[in-house]
């Protein structure tokens, strides 16, 4: 019953285009992501620490079980960082991936990797 709430009141609290293209003009161009993998833990972690070529004030760092999870879980943890509230989110049309790099798991292996529109 909360996840039907849950669509109902996304359906009618959907942002008009003056406010979906106010925080599109606020997501960066590019990040750059430290990666590792812990075979302990068996979890990939991933810290950002440029977002367009300036260095990041604070700490962002996210995990997941997949390297492809992590991708996800770095645009969630960026999206946060930014204040971008959940609504906007969804309608957002884009997502930052991989430069250069057609898989994830490629990219995470790499310890470094840049995410761009």
């Amino acid at each position: 019953m909360k996840r039907f709430i849950h669509y109902v009141k996304a359906y009618f609290d959907k942002p008009d285009m003056l406010e979906l293209s106010a925080y599109q003009h606020k997501l960066p161009q590019s990040i750059t992501v430290d990666a590792s993998y812990d075979k302990k833990s068996g979890y990939f972690t991933a810290k950002i620490t440029q977002v367009d070529s300036s260095a990041v004030r604070g700490l962002i760092i996210t995990e997941s079980k997949t390297p492809e999870g992590l991708v996800d879980m770095v645009n969630d943890a960026l999206l946060t960082y930014l204040e971008v509230p959940e609504r906007i989110r969804i309608a957002l049309p884009l997502k930052l991936l991989p430069v250069d790099i057609d898989f994830a798991e490629q990219a995470v292996k790499k310890g470094q990797f840049v995410l761009a529109k």
